[in-house]
C-alpha cells in the first residue's frame, strides 16, 4: 500500500474522532422540568407534608386517580405544579404550590415551594409546614441550595403591622405585644378570636406570567396586598 494512501485514511480517521467528540461536547445540557424538580424535591420524604405529596405523586406518575380530597395539577408548559389535601370532615385545606423562574445570568434557576393552610374558613401561615421557601438551582449540574427569602427580596410581612403573642405561666393569661414590647394581657377566648382574625399575607405562585401575587386576610375579609416582580436577579414589591 502506498504511503500516501495510508496517510490519507489516517487523516481520515483522525477527522471522523474529532467530528465524534466534537458532536458529542455539542450535545446540550438537559433542561429540567417541574417533573423532574418534584421528583427530587419528595425523594425522600422527611415529614408528614412531603410524605403525602410524595404519595399523590407516585399516583400521578401511575396515571392512577387521587385519594378522597387530593387534587393535583401539574403543568409543564408553564413549570407549575400545585397539590390540594382538602379535608371536608375537619374543615381544613392545605395548598402547595411549586414554581421556578430562569436568572438572568443563563446558568441557574430559582425554585419556589409555596404552602399555606385552610381551617374553618380562616386562612394561616401558622402551620407547622407553612410558608414560601426558595431554592436555587445550577442548572448544568442540577445542584441546589436553599436561599433566604430576604435574598430574592421577598418578605412574608410585608405591609402587616408586627403584632406578637406570649403566655404568662405565673399569670395563667396569655398577652399580646408590638414593637415596641409593650403588653396587653387577654383571656383564653380573647386569644383565640385574636389568633383567627391576625392579619396574614398568603402568597400565590404564578402558573403564568413571572409575578407572586400577596393578598392580605384578616379573618375572613381579604384584600390584595402586593405583587412581587422577578427581574432575573431578585423580586420587588409593585
Amino acid at each position: 500500500m502506498k504511503l500516501n494512501t495510508i496517510l490519507s485514511r489516517v487523516l481520515l480517521l483522525l477527522l471522523l474522532c474529532c467530528t465524534y467528540v466534537g458532536s458529542e461536547a455539542r450535545v446540550p445540557a438537559k433542561r429540567h422540568t417541574i417533573v423532574d424538580y418534584v421528583n427530587k424535591y419528595v425523594a425522600e420524604p422527611e415529614d408528614e407534608f412531603t410524605g403525602a405529596l410524595y404519595d399523590a405523586w407516585q399516583h400521578y406518575l401511575r396515571q392512577e386517580p387521587q385519594d378522597d380530597g387530593v387534587t393535583l395539577v401539574v403543568d409543564k408548559a408553564h413549570g407549575f405544579m400545585q397539590y390540594i389535601n382538602n379535608d371536608t370532615e375537619n374543615s381544613w385545606k392545605m395548598i402547595a404550590e411549586m414554581c421556578y423562574w430562569n436568572c438572568s445570568d443563563l446558568t441557574h434557576r430559582l425554585l419556589a415551594v409555596n404552602v399555606y393552610s385552610w381551617r374553618d374558613g380562616y386562612y394561616s401561615t401558622q402551620g407547622q409546614f407553612d410558608g414560601i421557601s426558595f431554592i436555587r438551582i445550577t442548572t448544568a449540574t442540577n445542584e441546589w441550595e436553599y436561599i433566604g427569602i430576604d435574598d430574592v427580596g421577598v418578605d412574608p410581612f410585608i405591609g402587616i403591622p408586627f403584632i406578637g403573642s406570649g403566655y404568662n405561666a405565673d399569670l395563667n393569661s396569655f398577652y399580646i405585644f408590638d414593637e415596641d414590647d409593650n403588653l396587653t394581657y387577654i383571656t383564653d377566648e380573647e386569644f383565640k378570636q385574636w389568633e383567627r382574625n391576625r392579619p396574614v399575607n398568603i402568597f400565590t405562585l404564578p402558573r403564568e406570567g413571572k409575578d407572586i401575587e400577596v393578598t392580605y386576610h384578616t379573618g375572613l375579609e381579604q384584600r390584595h396586598n402586593a405583587t412581587y416582580h422577578w427581574d432575573g436577579e431578585r423580586f420587588s414589591a409593585q
